[in-house]
């Protein structure tokens, strides 16, 4: 007999960023796994959780971060964000990729093109919100799942 379930992941190039919907009923961007099927929220060791790029999360590839910069004309952008990051001396987030294109999604999505420091900062400002957010949202899964674990009744 032949199986006839859909299939209910998506298989992404590892290394690429995708965007799909949290758990809080909004929009993330992950950094997908190795195994094409997986993706993590953060890049540090000990949060990088992998979680399942599940069809129902309404995946949507972004590609790499020059695929993202290209498609969406952000030469000048990325140039003026890792500029702003060196000089306020935020080496780790000029190191992170995630923050990177989660900065540079917001600049995307911004409805004036000039690119000043203000608006710049209120990319990194949404950039590090979105991490912490996603921090939190983590910590409170774990706990869940340990807290099911340890009420299990056998």
């Amino acid at each position: 007999m032949m199986n006839t379930q859909p299939i209910l992941i998506n298989k992404f190039p590892p290394g690429a960023f995708v965007e799909l919907d949290d758990l809080l009923s909004g929009r993330k961007i992950s950094l997908v796994c190795q195994d094409g099927i997986t993706s993590v929220d953060s890049v540090v060791i000990g949060f990088a959780t992998p979680y399942l790029i599940h069809k129902s999360f309404k995946p949507v590839l972004l590609g790499s971060i020059s695929q993202f910069v290209e498609t969406h004309g952000l030469n000048e952008a990325y140039n003026r964000l890792l500029s702003v990051l060196v000089r306020k001396e935020m080496n780790d987030e000029a190191n992170d990729p995630l923050f990177i294109i989660r900065s540079l999604d917001c600049l995307s999505k911004e409805k004036t093109k000039e690119l000043s420091l203000n608006v710049i900062d209120d990319a990194i400002k949404s950039s590090k919100e979105q991490q912490q957010m996603l921090n939190e949202l983590r910590v409170c899964i774990i706990q869940y799942i340990k807290s099911a674990r340890e009420n299990m009744v056998n």
